[in-house]
């Protein structure tokens, strides 16, 4: 809960005193040109907050005591001139699963560019920001954020009601999709999203997917009981 500016040179204290915060502290500490972004909070609600490297004193929100934001910093990437920040948010007065937000952040204002934070579906397992969006994949969706608008940049969205088992190779992420039995590929060069098998796959009674896999330029689908094999062409 407590933050300390050093001089490198003989380690001397830089801040007149530690900067001290009420709620646990995030490990994400981001270096900007104004100053470092530390987070306070947990899951539910939390703060941002811009540290003077020269003093430590806060730089955004009401008398330099942060700006509120739902959820635990989890994962950030510069686009441009914003900060994309994916926090993830649990209520206390919901019996929700974890939320995963994305929050688009001006920090040359201290302000978020949107009103509302962009939702997405299921556990953030990881993102990657591109030249065309941040791409996210979680448990239940693969998809490509714009950062300029807030909004999806695919349409439709592939969005699964049970969790997608996902693989990647041959440049891109393929997904199988239980819902409706395909498999998709998402292109990384390109963030577009195809149908890559020509018919449904259903899988066994209490058989479930693993993986997909690319294997000598075929995609190879792994799972507990069998395996499939689809060409390129998706046959």
């Amino acid at each position: 809960t407590m933050y300390q500016g050093f001089a490198l040179n003989d380690g001397a204290p830089v801040w007149n005193r530690p900067v001290k915060f009420n709620e646990p502290m995030n490990e994400l500490v981001i270096p900007l040109e104004r100053g470092l972004l530390v987070s306070e909070g947990d899951a539910n609600k939390g703060k941002l907050h811009l540290l003077d490297y020269d003093a430590g004193t806060g730089l955004w929100g009401n008398r330099g005591k942060g700006i509120e934001i739902s959820g635990r910093v989890l994962d950030y990437a510069f686009a441009g001139a914003n900060l994309v920040l994916t926090t993830g948010y649990d209520s206390v007065w919901s019996n929700k699963d974890t939320e995963y937000l994305l929050y688009v952040l001006d920090p040359a204002a201290g302000a978020f560019r949107f009103a509302e934070p962009f939702k997405v579906k299921g556990r953030m397992l990881s993102t990657n920001l591109t030249d065309y969006g941040l791409m996210y994949v979680t448990t239940h969706e693969i998809n490509v954020f714009d950062p300029s608008s807030g909004t999806l940049k695919n349409a439709p969205v592939l969005r699964s009601k049970e969790p997608l088992a996902t693989g990647s190779g041959d440049g891109g992420i393929y997904a199988y999709n239980p819902t409706d039995g395909f498999i998709y590929r998402f292109d990384d060069a390109t963030g577009v999203i195809t149908r890559h098998s020509q018919a449904p796959f259903e899988l066994a009674e209490h058989d479930s997917a693993r993986s997909p896999d690319v294997v000598d330029g075929r995609v190879v689908l792994l799972r507990w009981l069998t395996s499939g094999g689809f060409s390129a062409s998706g046959a």
